[in-house]
């Protein structure tokens, strides 16, 4: 028998390899393991950890106005930034390595699998080019998946770009054209450019509030951190450590203009993973924690992970949910819990069975009285949650009541965007918005 013939041949078909990749991600969250690799490198370069923003007064910014630039139709697909560029030693052992080796160099950046890349790649199309120049050297990778697929070699090839166009010596471009079935018409979609943009804005709200710019097809993507109700509410601070990663929890209540639900937003190395998540995995409904519900639109939870070991982060690989058995995160959970108790216990004031409803408003009230403050610009002492103002008497509010046809009551709930408000809701805010308006 030919010794051949002993083998038994378990390496994966690049065709299942790019099945698997590409299936369970979705093609907004593949755009963004593209811009996590421009951030990777203006991390690894810059050493800033945008952290800071959330722990010291003056936090240190991005020099040189980095950049990341993304236009797209039904034709192709671009990226390209000014965060550094790939040093070509990194290119060949890290960046189109299916999956990284384990590495004595750390920081704390976005790159975790080393598979984010090239499932990007292989999800929107089929003819890729990368050009990447540091300050001092470049190369050109090209790919066309049909042919790579047909080898069976799994390397790519280096060869030398063209000159740079616009003299820009320090950055990379990525364009895929031949796009895969279905890539180009959501890609011609005005509501998949918005989407991509609400994206951008929060997952990357911390980058963005530290200097990095982001454009979709010349639309400036703006910062949305959120924002806390502060002056008549202190919110809670609170850092600790967990096996190497350093953790920030900060609890409170949103301004009284902003009638957005939140909930909690969690944070892996400045990269927000999930946003106003209103469920168990973030410990509502938990240990005495209440099931969310529309009276606590105004909570707002953030916890924050940090790590130069990426392995700990309680992230999914597509980075856009928590792995809910990390025992990272729950530590942080128990704590999450804890701090979130005066914070619910607060609200529930606002609505007591057991009182007469003029009384139910007075704490509500508080939140006229309150500054809006952005959740990086608030104290960054430790602190507990508490309330800094006494209520109002009664005798300083009155209860108006009427009477208007459903349907009426059901359009504005519609305008609204929340179809889960209460009659009461509903009045609150439309009298709120007539005062604010014209008086």
């Amino acid at each position: 028998m030919n010794v051949d013939d002993n083998i038994v041949h378990g390496e994966p078909t690049k065709e299942f390899f790019i099945d698997f990749l590409t299936r369970d991600i979705s093609l907004s969250s593949c755009i963004l393991d593209l811009v996590d690799n421009s951030i990777q490198n203006l991390v690894h370069i810059s050493k800033i950890d945008v952290m800071q923003a959330l722990l010291i007064d003056k936090s240190p910014r991005f020099k040189g106005n980095p950049s990341v630039t993304i236009s797209f139709s039904k034709d192709y697909f671009r990226i390209s930034d000014t965060c550094g560029g790939i040093p070509i030693q990194m290119a060949r052992d890290e960046m189109f390595r299916m999956g990284y080796a384990k590495s004595g160099k750390r920081f704390a950046g976005l790159g975790l699998y080393g598979i984010g890349m090239k499932r990007a790649f292989f999800k929107i199309g089929r003819d890729i080019n990368i050009i990447s120049r540091t300050h001092n050297e470049s190369f050109l990778v090209k790919i066309d998946v049909d042919d790579w697929k047909s080898r069976s070699e799994w390397d790519f090839r280096f060869s030398d770009p063209p000159p740079s166009k616009d003299g820009r010596i320090s950055g990379t471009d990525i364009e895929i054209k031949r796009l895969n079935p279905g890539i180009g018409p959501r890609l011609s979609l005005v509501t998949f450019e918005n989407e991509i943009i609400r994206k951008l804005r929060s997952t990357y709200a911390l980058f963005l509030r530290n200097g990095l710019r982001i454009s979709v097809n010349g639309r400036p993507v703006t910062h949305a951190l959120p924002s806390l109700a502060t002056k008549v509410f202190t919110p809670t601070r609170k850092r600790f450590s967990e096996s190497g990663v350093d953790i920030l929890v900060i609890v409170g209540l949103s301004p009284k203009s902003d009638n957005r639900p939140h909930g909690w937003y969690v944070f892996c190395n400045g990269r927000m993973i999930i946003e106003d998540d209103q469920s168990d995995k973030t410990g509502w409904g938990q240990d005495g924690t209440p099931q969310f519900r529309p009276k606590y639109n105004h909570f707002v939870g953030l916890v924050y992970f940090r790590s130069n070991d990426l392995e700990k982060l309680p992230w999914t690989t597509t980075k856009d949910n928590v792995e809910v058995e990390s025992p990272i995160y729950q530590a942080a959970l128990t704590e999450m819990k804890i701090e979130a108790r005066p914070v619910t216990r607060f609200i529930n004031t606002w609505y007591p069975s057991d009182k007469d409803e003029e009384e139910q408003v007075v704490h509500r009230l508080l939140l006229d009285r309150a500054t809006i403050t952005r959740i990086d610009q608030i104290p960054k002492r430790i602190q507990q949650f508490k309330v800094s103002v006494q209520p109002r008497k009664v005798e300083d509010v009155a209860k108006i009541s009427y009477i208007v046809p459903r349907a009426s009551i059901d359009r504005v709930r519609k305008r609204m965007g929340n179809l889960d408000l209460t009659n009461k809701e509903v009045g609150k805010r439309t009298f709120d918005y007539y005062l604010e308006k014209e008086c």
